[in-house]
């Protein structure tokens, strides 16, 4: 018995003891103890030496379970965790790379693992990681977008109704980032595309209100002096109700109609002007011969008249 307590002693001074794994070196630091305890125990039956020597003989041959160096394991397990696995192939290589992992990760966190679980660990891991299958390189096709951006470069805002143009701006700087974005998928280039279309299809030019806008000018300054209140009133109505389509910026050329109506609302109310006690404005000046007053908004409303007809025909 004491030949096997001096040599266990012996051993706990040796570089095999100190390299045994944590688990063996807390059992055998116990079986020892127990085993001098018995020894000094003048009363210990011969079971019990039997018993303790026995058991502190399995410690010494436990003492062969030396702690692996995990240095390279860990070094691969740190270059390979943050893999993104959205870059490889599905199946049976990505499911073993996850188990090798998590595995890896295992023995890692074991201070009782061995060199061999170590260095299985490794090889596992190792071998899953190159059998990984990457995800064939996608060509992105920007050429339908690039042409559509191409198209956008001549567009002006004051072209546009408000309106649209406030939809067509977010898209077209979507469609600019996606188009300059060196890693972009084909299902963004795509999406910017339909986009970028769809807002383009939606652009409205403004109506034209050049007519109407040198008409109400015009009247606005003209002398009214004279002219019975009823015919006044009807004239500034109809000024009120065309200021009100002036200031309408989202009138596209769809409703170009709507700026037309209100040349001939103001053309139909010069038109009824009459002086007080006098017929109206266009029938006394053809009658006196005395146009000056209104020569410049007569002529200007034949031209929107002519215009007006013009626009109807061509529809």
């Amino acid at each position: 018995m004491k030949t096997v307590i001096d040599e266990a002693k012996r051993l706990q001074q040796t570089e095999e003891y100190a390299n045994a794994i944590p688990a063996v070196k807390q059992s055998f630091q116990k079986s020892l103890g127990n085993a001098q305890n018995v020894y000094d125990n003048p009363a210990a039956t011969q079971k019990d030496v039997v018993e303790t020597w026995s058991n502190l003989i399995k410690e010494i041959h436990k003492l062969g379970f030396q702690a692996g160096d995990k240095t390279e394991l860990q070094a691969l397990y740190d270059q390979v965790k943050d893999t993104n696995l959205d870059d490889y192939l599905d199946g049976v290589t990505k499911e073993n790379f996850k188990t090798a992992l998590a595995n890896a990760k295992t023995v890692l966190d074991d201070e009782n693992a061995l060199d061999t679980d170590i260095q299985k660990a490794y090889n596992e891991l190792k071998s899953a990681f190159e059998a990984l299958e990457e995800k064939p390189s996608e060509t992105v096709d920007k050429s339908q977008l690039e042409n559509l951006l191409q198209q956008c470069d001549s567009y002006q805002q004051d072209q546009f109704t408000p309106n649209t143009w406030e939809v067509f701006v977010p898209a077209l700087k979507t469609a600019q980032n996606i188009y300059a974005k060196p890693d972009a998928t084909q299902d963004e280039v795509n999406s910017a595309t339909d986009t970028l279309l769809n807002a383009m299809l939606q652009l409205r030019y403004k109506a034209d209100k050049s007519i109407l806008e040198n008409m109400v000018a015009q009247l606005e300054t003209m002398d009214t002096s004279g002219y019975t209140p009823e015919s006044l009133a009807v004239l500034n109505a109809a000024i009120q109700e065309a200021k009100t389509v002036l200031q309408d910026e989202n009138l596209s050329k769809e409703n170009q109609s709507v700026v037309d109506t209100q040349v001939e609302n103001l053309i139909a109310a010069v038109a009824s002007l009459e002086k007080q006690n006098s017929p109206n404005i266009i029938e006394k000046a053809a009658a006196t011969g005395d146009v000056a007053p209104i020569a410049g908004i007569v002529l200007l409303a034949l031209a929107g008249t002519e215009i007006i007809a013009l626009r109807k025909r061509k529809k």
